[in-house]
């Protein structure tokens, strides 16, 4: 007995049978990702709604120009300093530094738009712009001048920039891990490196509630904060415009560079620099055409370089931290400021010694 052919109405039948099917499965599949989808992203905005009532700002809010900006400020006495962190990290990272320094003055930090309470900007970016922001906040919120400015990392660049734009709001300058201008392209390289490929995906991810899931039981991402602002902290990292604004900043991090080597020297303006002996400490930030140890010793090269952009400059390095300073080494970031309002009051710290 030998199998007969199909009929060829019978093989249409077959194929719009099997075609059916398929757009069946494919629709299905597709309806359930959409509501997933739908689903996440209710999820991600009930708890961002949440987050804003369980973490409400610790300071004030200020309207400059379309956006609200945040500044905490605590403490007494003159100089007032205002600090800035650098890019990827927002007010929190400074608190044990402010909290130590508002003993003997009055100590604001700020948040750049797309961090901490700041409303994000997407045009704002990272360099004129974030000068002009503060200088706006600054007269917002009715901060007495002059001030001693402190940046941490590239917000030491637009620090410096504030002060050579505005020299007589400015009494002092602090840089605490800053780089130099000719090692922002080190940096640019590397941060693309990292971030360009994974941070689209983790956006998209963040927006469908995926990143909530996940740092529910990883801890990992918050070594580099106090214990008491863990969930502050994975709070802020669940949300899009986040990974939008590091982004947006790291885009901008050659125009920064090139406006503070156009700003030239610092003239008399008392200035410190404090620097960790290395920049990175392990291979796998970097991409593989740059060598660990030739990186940090340019790091080191170009740190040594900095003081001399003004006639009052002294430059700091830890012989604790092997890198991030404000980490691994708060004492010496402390009495690097203090120095700094020494130098401009002419009155408070010496240079602190070298500890082992």
């Amino acid at each position: 007995m030998t199998d007969r052919p199909l009929h060829p109405s019978q093989t249409a039948q077959a194929l719009r049978s099997f075609w059916w099917w398929t757009a069946l499965i494919v629709l299905v599949t597709l309806m359930l990702f959409m509501l997933l989808a739908a689903a996440g992203m209710v999820y991600q905005r009930v708890l961002t709604a949440r987050d804003a009532l369980r973490f409400p700002p610790p300071g004030r809010l200020y309207k400059v120009g379309l956006i609200y900006l945040h500044m905490s400020c605590i403490g007494e006495g003159e100089p007032t300093i205002i600090m800035d962190s650098g890019i990827g990290s927002w007010s929190i990272f400074l608190t044990n530094l402010q909290t130590e320094l508002s003993k003997t003055n009055r100590v604001c930090v700020y948040d750049r738009p797309g961090y901490g309470w700041s409303e994000p900007d997407p045009g704002a970016g990272m360099g004129i712009n974030t000068v002009e922001n503060l200088h706006m906040l600054l007269r917002k919120a009715g901060i007495k001048e002059p001030v001693l400015l402190v940046g941490h990392s590239v917000a030491g660049l637009t620090m410096k920039i504030y002060a050579k734009n505005y020299p007589l709001d400015v009494l002092g300058l602090v840089l605490i891990d800053t780089p130099h201008e000719d090692f922002i392209p080190v940096l640019e390289q590397v941060l693309s490196y990292n971030i360009d490929d994974l941070y689209p995906m983790i956006i998209f991810g963040s927006r469908l509630g995926l990143l909530r899931t996940i740092f529910r039981n990883y801890h990992g991402l918050t070594e580099n904060v106090i214990k008491s602002d863990e969930p502050l902290y994975t709070a802020q990292m669940s949300i899009p415009s986040y990974y939008e604004t590091v982004l947006s900043e790291k885009s901008h991090l050659l125009e920064v560079a090139d406006l503070s080597r156009k700003a030239g020297g610092l003239g008399n303006l008392p200035f410190v620099t404090i620097s960790a002996r290395k920049l990175y400490v392990s291979d796998e930030v970097l991409p593989p055409e740059l060598n660990l140890q030739e990186v940090n010793s340019r790091w080191m090269r170009l740190q040594s370089e900095i003081p001399g952009i003004s006639k009052k400059g002294v430059g700091l390095v830890s012989t604790r931290a092997s890198n991030n300073v404000l980490l691994n080494d708060p004492a010496l970031a402390a009495s690097g400021v203090r120095l700094a309002v020494s130098l401009a009051t002419g009155k408070g710290d010496k240079a602190p010694e070298p500890r082992p």
